[in-house]
């Protein structure tokens, strides 16, 4: 019985040490539990141009440009860059947003039919929040 817990800890340990750098790796912009009613805007600074082909690969892991994490039942309604509605989504708990990203300052914005609940906003590393 001891032994088998004891592999059981070891296999966690090692899972643990290969999986913290995927999870530190992307540059995370919010976490918490964020309650949007209908409408909420961020403001995000392109260091440069970032194509929509292109996805930053961290430990063999692809993800685009913003990556959205929402609790269930997730977030329904519209993603907006600049103005201009680039997606529609309905209750989409991980929302990755595959656009070409021009370098400078841009508005995201999610305007959405129903309540939901924003957890986490990963994105590419060349993206931050507006100063």
């Amino acid at each position: 019985m001891l032994e088998i817990q004891f592999r059981k800890l070891a296999w966690a340990s090692l899972l643990m040490v290969f999986a913290a750098p995927t999870c530190v790796a992307r540059h995370q912009i919010f976490s918490g539990s964020k309650k949007i009613a209908s409408q909420w805007e961020l403001c995000v600074t392109a260091k440069k141009a970032i194509p929509a082909g292109v996805q930053q690969t961290v430990a063999g892991q692809n993800f685009s440009a913003f990556h959205f994490s929402f609790t269930a039942p997730g977030a329904s309604g519209g993603v907006f860059l600049d103005g201009k509605k680039i997606m529609a989504v309905e209750d989409e708990q991980n929302l990755a947003l595959i656009v070409d990203v021009a370098a400078g300052r841009h508005k995201i914005e999610l305007r959405l039919d129903k309540p939901a609940t924003l957890t986490a906003i990963f994105t590419h590393d060349d993206i931050e929040l507006c100063q």
